[in-house]
Formats: structure tokens, sequence, C-alpha cells
């Protein structure tokens, strides 16, 4: 299992809708920058309520969950999250856990973005072949 840091940028898809009709200015576009863990043992992406609270509000359902270490819960997911990760984008669903979590970037993110991860390198491998390498976070 790869677990490795980048910078990312989440944003309210609505609010990106919004701005490329023109309806809004980009200064109203609601967007956080984060230093996200990527983790290919996870499904999905998680973020902090508190980060939820900055980009919402969202559609939104609860969802059971089964942690790596074996616990199950119920948690809130979240629908209209785009997520931005060196110039890739994605609009992805999104669990918000209450305990003030670091913001986690799983599989199916990562295969939105066409990413692969290279844990020897550290560094984020595109799908394509014709596009630049894109070193993690801490070589920026």
């Amino acid at each position: 299992m790869g677990k490795e840091e980048v910078k990312a940028r989440l944003f309210n898809h609505t609010d990106l809708l919004n701005l490329q009709r023109g309806a809004i200015a980009e200064a109203a576009v609601r967007k956080v920058e984060v230093v996200a863990l990527v983790d290919t043992g996870a499904t999905y992406v998680v973020i902090p309520r508190r980060i939820a609270s900055q980009l919402g509000p969202f559609l939104t359902r609860k969802t059971k969950l089964r942690y790596a270490d074996g616990r199950e819960g119920e948690r809130e997911k979240v629908f209209g999250l785009v997520i931005e990760v060196q110039g890739r984008q994605a609009s992805v669903p999104a669990i918000v856990e209450d305990n003030g979590a670091q913001v986690l970037i799983g599989y199916v993110a990562l295969e939105d973005l066409d990413f692969a991860v290279d844990t020897i390198g550290r560094r984020l491998i595109p799908g394509h072949p014709e596009s630049p390498d894109t070193p993690m976070a801490d070589e920026m």
C-alpha cells in the first residue's frame, strides 16, 4: 500500500460551473489548498468537517464504511467536490470525518485523475505517457 503526500486544491463543483457560465467571479469560488495524504489502500477522498463546511453546501447522504483497522461506522458522504492535483481535476464523492482528519486521497480519485503512485520515487505517475512526471509535495 502506498502512502505519499501531495499538494491539492479542493473546490465546490457548483461554484466552478457558475464561474464557467459567468454567473460568479473567480474570487467567489470556494476553494481550499491542502497537503493531502495519498493512500492507495483507501477507497474514497476523506475531508475534515471544517473543510466540508468551508466548501459546502453539498448534496449528502449517509454511507456505511469499514476502516483499515476493522472498525465499521456510518459517515456523511458528500457529492460535488472537485479535487485538483498537479493540474488535473476530477469531481469525486468524499467522506466527511469529524475528528480533524487529514485530507486523504483514495484510489477512486487517483483513477479519476489518471494517476498511479510510485512509492519508491515518491511521485505520482500519469496514466498517459505524453503527460509530464509529477513530483510529490516534498519535491516542489
